[in-house]
């Protein structure tokens, strides 16, 4: 059980931290908590902004990944380059940053909800990032990539983050 005081918009989203939390606990992986969900400003259209630190290979990659079902849609952020997105069917929309390394930034507005030392490494002049493979995503066309930009910037205009949806219209 996660002993911090969170917000939720929904069950939905507890559920989903929940699943998280405990495989990266059965597995030793530190868990940061960022975004509007960190903040206490999350509506029913926010996506849920995660930090995973450890060593995690593909196949521990698509335990998560899966952890809440199938995704309908999955891909990697190209800004900064790297993050997954994944969105579920209950429109639960993920971004999942798998890290070796994360910055002492990383840490403000965040919440840390597992921490193991021997993987919570920060170091401010490189963020690492894991580039694993997942069964879940491959190579996607350009028009994939488009639709996904749609999407999250939809997302970020239906969360009042106008800024945030208008770069990612000019990303676009």
């Amino acid at each position: 059980m996660i002993n911090f005081e969170i917000d939720y918009p929904s069950s939905k989203y507890r559920n989903y931290i929940e699943a998280v939390y405990n495989f990266c606990k059965s597995n030793g992986l530190s868990m940061i908590l960022k975004g509007s969900l960190a903040k206490g400003t999350a509506t029913k259209f926010s996506d849920i902004d995660l930090i995973i630190l450890g060593n995690i290979n593909s196949s521990k990659v698509d335990e998560l990944i899966s952890l809440y079902g199938n995704p309908v849609m999955t891909n990697f952020t190209e800004n900064p380059k790297g993050i997954l997105i994944l969105v579920y069917q209950d429109n639960i929309s993920v971004d999942l940053d798998l890290r070796e390394t994360i910055s002492q930034q990383d840490l403000q507005d965040s919440i840390v909800i597992l921490k193991y030392d021997i993987n919570f490494i920060i170091d401010n002049k490189e963020i690492i990032r894991k580039q694993v493979k997942s069964e879940y995503i491959s190579n996607r066309p350009e028009w994939y990539k488009t639709l996904r930009l749609l999407h999250r910037g939809i997302i970020k205009y239906l969360s009042n983050k106008t800024d945030s949806a208008y770069e990612l219209l000019e990303e676009i």
